[in-house]
């Protein structure tokens, strides 16, 4: 049976790699909607983002919704400084001829819960305000989800602050309605998606693999290369939200500790951490799934083979 999914992002570089790779198997994933946030770039880019993306993977039976524009209680935050202006610098995709659908990302989310035969699958890789909103007006949907799968958080500290992951920073008030809600979750945080890494020769394959997919993801990763070397030591450019696509697809490829979860909403120095332990009598009945490890190689041979399926 196909997984039911909707797609809750804010692309970014690496959100488009997510939902590349999930509109590329259409086998595996019935994507139900695409719905945005502000994030990584203001709500105009990352809507234009996405109607881009589901135009370049000829996958316009995939709608787009636009979610929250700002964070819960927070002053916006963007990352123009890894991303680019648009989220998306280093592409060159045409402005998309889709539209919006007319309802809002958190009302689809919910109706779209309500009225599903089947449990449904949140995959969250941008800041949490629509799916937090979302529980807040109708707490009913609770019952409706399979799992959230989200990129966000840290066991090892941040790449904003010395403390917090970028998601878990722009709407810590967000991320602590979801993460304390008590639903079935997973947790791909910096401690992996930090070994997710491009290099030279990954993208020289992704440039020459001969497709337009292929060369728009190479154009948006090679982006951030430099960013990624100079603030974080890495190799390459970090492709987080990957790991989402990833894991769904090869679970085989990550390990999960069981652990408690606390996001700071409250601290001025520690203002989104996430806060972990894997102590037993800290954990009790609020624990989440939390990755532990990920075979990054074999992760980028898959992404790699994805973007290879899509034909001109």
């Amino acid at each position: 049976m196909k997984r039911r999914l909707i797609i809750d992002c804010d692309p970014g570089a690496d959100d488009a790699v997510l939902i590349l790779m999930a509109l590329a198997v259409p086998q595996t994933f019935d994507v139900l909607g695409i719905t945005t946030v502000a994030g990584n770039a203001p709500i105009e880019w990352t809507n234009k983002n996405a109607l881009k993306l589901v135009e370049l993977a000829k996958r316009t039976d995939v709608k787009v919704f636009g979610g929250c524009r700002r964070p819960m209680l927070r002053k916006p935050i963007y990352a123009a400084y890894a991303h680019g202006e648009t989220g998306i610098d280093g592409s060159s995709m045409p402005e998309p001829k889709t539209s919006l659908q007319s309802r809002h990302a958190v009302d689809f989310i919910i109706e779209t819960l309500l009225h599903s035969s089947q449990k449904v699958t949140l995959s969250v890789s941008g800041p949490m305000t629509n799916i937090a909103l979302a529980l807040i007006k109708e707490p009913g949907i609770a019952e409706h989800i399979e799992e959230i799968i989200f990129m966000g958080g840290s066991t090892n500290g941040g790449n904003i602050t010395p403390a917090a992951e970028f998601n878990f920073y722009v709407d810590p008030h967000a991320a602590h309605v979801v993460v304390s809600s008590g639903l079935p979750m997973k947790m791909i945080g910096l401690n992996v998606t930090h070994q997710l890494v491009t290099s030279e020769h990954r993208l020289e394959i992704l440039q020459r693999m001969g497709n337009e997919v292929g060369r728009q993801v190479a154009g948006m990763l090679a982006h951030g290369v430099e960013h990624d070397r100079v603030r974080f030591g890495l190799e390459g450019r970090s492709v987080h939200d990957a790991c989402i696509a990833a894991y769904m697809l090869r679970p085989e490829l990550f390990t999960f500790k069981k652990m408690r979860v606390l996001v700071d909403h409250a601290g001025e120095a520690t203002m989104g951490a996430s806060i972990t332990n894997e102590y037993p009598a800290h954990i009790n009945d609020q624990w989440l799934s939390v990755a532990d490890s990920i075979q990054a190689d074999q992760v980028f041979d898959l992404i790699i083979d994805l973007m290879r399926t899509y034909k001109d």
